[in-house]
């Protein structure tokens, strides 16, 4: 039998590390713990450790407490500004390319019906000088002076295709550019690791491509992606800047993200922050984000105001011109659109679902997708083109819905909301409104889900505006045509019994902002941060309570159809798995202990094992393990994360866990030693040799035998010559370990509030019970605690 070989290790520099394996960067290393100063490594699409990653940082911050001097004032200083800076930053950096997204989508858009003749770059309003619609522009020429002539509706067409060609050749390149992003940034703020998402190729890619999409006309949103915008600028300002990457503390920043990121979509700083604190982050403490995210979204807001990229430069972006109070007789049709707010985001979501499932089976490939675009774009101009109101820009349509008419404004540039004759109903109008709004409710459902940056918020805010504003020109004809009722009596418009009034008290606009509002809470399920933002939107003051009413009602009548958000179900269709935030209203939990849905691992090491374990037996238990994770690639229900360690097979008492990524990042590192071959043993006990990846070189150094500590006595069995792993083990007092006994309500709050990966199960005696994985957790509760989950072996 060939002698086992012990060689010291040379002070190397090891072999770059996996595509798909993240290593964590660590600051200067002031902490004797070695345990919480190693490095940590994640895979791809693997939930972070948060009791890692938070005992590191609050480990780092009492090393440095102790340095003695101006050096120790230094550093603490520099620890501590190093986040504000970046916050600082990042919040600038995403006011000025939002400014430039904005800018540039509205240039791209009037491209498509003529140019500024005095300056080619210009925007229409800024060519006339934001003249009013009706006057004929001289410094603007159109495409075809005849707007209704075939040339024009051809160019119409053509540039609309054009563009969305070009965005998807773009979005093609990067994928993870797609859709809106905002509910795989919550899933990287709840742990996952998912860097390419948040590249800086990513950020262009979504940027250009998002640009040309608007520019083009489809019934998309820009708002939604710009969080996703923000949250790349976040994360590369962050990997630029900050000295060392705390992964925790980076979501923390990635939050304030995305308050920057609803903040410029809607001129909304407070509306942001309230977003972040309403999406659930449990893993984040709500003191650890709120100051944060104020302050960055508060920065972003003031640059993108400073470079005036609104259409009319005031402080909100569309305005509710009236001053007109509500009456109490108007809570009635407020609670009808909220009716109808909450049943929209049912059936967009249904209806969404119902088209992607769709997708997936006809338009696979590169070629059948670049037709699903095409015909999006030419189906999109072909039926918005006869609509005024839907071949508006969604921004500018918004505008017209929220504004109320003046007394004098008679025309009929806007489809004839404002050409309004007392006694006679507005029947063009309406049927546009309300043909409007079922053709963007299509046209956005289908387009959703598509390989281009498209977002629901927008559209949902047009289309609640349409129905909105219908609804108001309803009951302002029956204000103005009956003003003798009694429910008009506190009007001030009141005329004479059978006289018809000639001025109406009844804001139409309004009721499109009231419209907007619960179609938005439909959408998101969000309350609060809704009515804030449409306050902060259109500065409607007067109208908070009605707005707060019809939420409430959309809201309740959502949950009563649906559980999940619609970015939530975007989630679970895209295969991603997350605990939900009101998981015990899902199902009833039974009654049961902890140990009734642990399962037993396949693969379990020991401390002491005669059979002797090898380099080789563990690189082949890895690759087995790496076969059985790619099957189940598309769930993480059975992939395996790591292993427990017990004393032995005889006395099962539970040691430790070791990762799996650890695990494997140590046997690369070891493969690329060539003193070394794949039948040198190793073991998990203290002594013997054992090297550490110490700040990217190896290091050697001897571990004395302390047995005593686990209250166990080993066999030595040479583990002299034996290479150690012990420092990739993770001991009991550092790791989630609970009685079996432990009730299964117990078991879930933790994996929510504490965000445990994994939770090991012993009995009294410290024996062994089972694991029970996050994700496991997830599948347990979304199936209804049904008995065939209990008691599985992975």
């Amino acid at each position: 039998m060939e002698d086992n070989i012990t060689v010291q290790l040379p002070k190397i520099t090891p072999d770059p590390p996996l595509d798909n394996i993240y290593t964590a960067r660590t600051a200067n290393n002031y902490d004797d713990s070695p345990f919480f100063n190693r490095l940590k490594t994640y895979t791809r699409f693997q939930e972070i450790d948060w009791l890692h990653e938070y005992k590191k940082e609050r480990q780092l911050s009492k090393s440095m407490d102790i340095i003695p001097g101006i050096s120790g004032t230094f550093r603490r200083m520099q620890h501590t500004g190093e986040k504000w800076v970046v916050i600082i930053a990042s919040a600038l950096l995403t006011g000025v390319i939002v400014s430039v997204i904005d800018i540039s989508s509205i240039w791209v858009n009037d491209l498509r019906n003529g140019y500024c003749k005095t300056n080619f770059l210009q925007s229409k309003i800024t060519c006339c000088n934001a003249m009013a619609e009706g006057i004929k522009c001289e410094n603007w020429h159109d495409w075809d002076f005849s707007s209704n002539s075939f040339g024009h509706f051809l160019i119409y067409v053509l540039t609309a295709v054009v563009l969305s060609i070009m965005a998807f050749v773009i979005t093609r390149r990067h994928p993870n550019a797609a859709k809106s992003g905002i509910g795989e940034i919550k899933m990287i703020i709840c742990g996952l690791i998912f860097d390419e998402f948040l590249s800086f190729g990513t950020l262009f890619a979504k940027t250009a491509s998002l640009i040309l999409v608007v520019g083009a006309g489809l019934w998309v949103g820009k708002e939604g992606p710009l969080v996703h915008v923000s949250c790349c600028i976040m994360s590369l300002v962050s990997w630029i800047i900050s000295r060392h990457s705390n992964e925790a503390l980076k979501r923390e920043l990635l939050a304030a993200g995305v308050a920057a990121g609803i903040a410029v979509a809607f001129n909304a700083p407070i509306g942001g922050v309230l977003f972040v604190i309403e999406q659930g982050y449990s893993n984040l403490r709500i003191n650890n984000i709120m100051w944060k995210s104020f302050i960055c979204a508060t920065i972003a807001v003031v640059v993108l105001q400073s470079l005036h990229p609104f259409t009319d430069g005031r402080n909100v972006v569309f305005t509710v011109s009236n001053n007109k109070d509500w009456l109490s007789v108007e809570i009635f049709p407020f609670m009808i659109l909220g009716v109808l707010g909450g049943v929209y985001g049912a059936l967009f979501s249904k209806l969404n679902f119902k088209f992607a499932e769709y997708r997936s089976t006809h338009f696979q490939g590169v070629k059948k997708s670049l037709l699903e675009i095409l015909m999006i774009a030419v189906v999109t101009t072909i039926l918005t083109y006869p609509l005024i109101f839907g071949k508006l820009p969604l921004s500018l349509l918004i505008t017209r819905l929220f504004r109320d008419c003046e007394a004098n404004d008679s025309t009929n540039v806007i489809g004839g909301l404002c050409s309004k004759i007392p006694g006679d109903f507005q029947l063009k109008a309406f049927t546009l409104l309300i043909f409007t709004g079922i053709e963007g409710f299509v046209l956005a459902t289908y387009t959703y889900g598509t390989l281009l940056p498209t977002g629901v918020l927008m559209p949902s805010l047009a289309i609640g505006g349409c129905f909105g504003r219908s609804l108001g020109l309803i009951v302002d004809y029956l204000q103005t045509t009956h003003p003798h009722w009694k429910i008009f009596a506190n009007c001030p418009a009141y005329v004479a019994p059978d006289a018809i009034a000639t001025s109406s008290c009844i804001s139409t606009g309004a009721y499109a902002v009231i419209g907007a509002a619960s179609f938005l809470a439909g959408i998101t399920k969000n309350t609060v941060s809704v009515v804030v933002i449409m306050f902060e939107l259109t500065g409607a003051l007067t109208y908070v309570l009605p707005i707060m009413i019809s939420v409430l009602i959309a809201k309740v009548i959502n949950d009563s159809i649906v559980v999940k958000n619609f970015y939530e179900k975007w989630l679970r269709f895209s295969s991603f798995h997350f605990l939900d935030q009101n998981f015990k209203d899902l199902k009833p939990m039974p009654n049961i202990s902890a140990s009734q849905v642990a399962t037993v691992p396949q693969f379990i090491f020991y401390l002491h094992d005669t059979s002797g374990i090898t380099v080789q037996s563990l690189v082949d238990i890895l690759e087995e393990v790496e076969e059985i994770n790619a099957k189940n690639r598309a769930n993480n229900l059975h992939n395996i994360s790591g292993f427990p360690v017990l004393a032995s097979r005889s006395k099962p008492t539970l040691i430790g866990w070791i990762s799996k990524n650890e695990l494997q990042v140590e046997l690369d590192n070891i493969s690329s030693l060539p003193q070394y071959n794949y039948g040198q043993k190793v073991t998990f006990k203290p002594g013997g040799k054992k090297f550490q990846l110490n700040y990217g070189r190896f290091s050697e150094f001897e571990i004395s035998d302390d047995d005593e500590d686990q209250g166990l006595v080993y066999e030595n069995n040479n583990s002299e010559d034996a290479l150690s792993l012990n420092h990739v083990l993770e001991t009991c007092d550092v790791i989630p370990v609970f009685k079996a006994t432990l009730p299964l309500t117990t078991l879930t709050d933790l994996f929510y509030k504490v965000n445990f990966n994994y939770i090991l199960l012993t009995n009294f005696h410290g024996e062994f019970q089972g694991v029970i994985t996050k994700y496991q957790m997830i599948d347990i509760v979304e199936s209804g605690f049904r008995d065939t989950h209990y008691g599985q072996s992975t």
